[in-house]
């Protein structure tokens, strides 16, 4: 089975290939601050995907990471730094107008950074699974 990896994780994993920001000096600002094991750390990084959505540390690892790729504000993570990081890629989107793509990435990022959850970490990942998710769909209805 070949596993496709969703639009989300791979405007991240391109923001880590592409140097910016560091993924190694980021891996380790947060298993600092989020001790888990190193196959779960490996398996984020590579999947975008945590491997125990109960586990606090690896919530907060993804949590820590996603802060440091789109930034904080408040207990949540940066709209407008999320906007920046997706606009990067043109496949976050259909169009190749950056207006266009604004357009159809705001309702998005708006709704996906209300998802909630009992934790900063949790409200954090929950954001970027439904981030993943939508952008995903809309890649999909744009092949049809």
């Amino acid at each position: 089975m070949v596993k496709v990896l969703s639009v989300a994780a791979l405007v991240i994993l391109a923001q880590f290939a592409a140097g910016e920001p560091d993924r190694d000096e980021i891996s380790k600002k947060c298993l600092a601050k989020f001790p888990i094991p190193k196959d779960s750390q490996e398996y984020f990084l590579r999947e975008m995907l945590i491997k125990n959505k109960k586990d606090a540390s690896e919530l907060c690892f993804a949590s820590c990471i996603l802060e440091e790729v789109f930034g904080k504000e408040n207990e949540g993570l940066k709209k407008e730094g999320v906007m920046e990081v997706l606009l990067k890629y043109p496949e976050s989107t259909e169009s190749e107008d950056v207006e266009a793509r604004k357009k159809n990435l705001k309702p998005i990022i708006e709704s996906c950074l209300n998802e909630g959850g009992s934790t900063t970490c949790e409200k954090n990942y929950n954001a970027w699974k439904c981030m993943e998710k939508k952008l995903d769909q809309g890649s999909e209805e744009s092949k049809s």
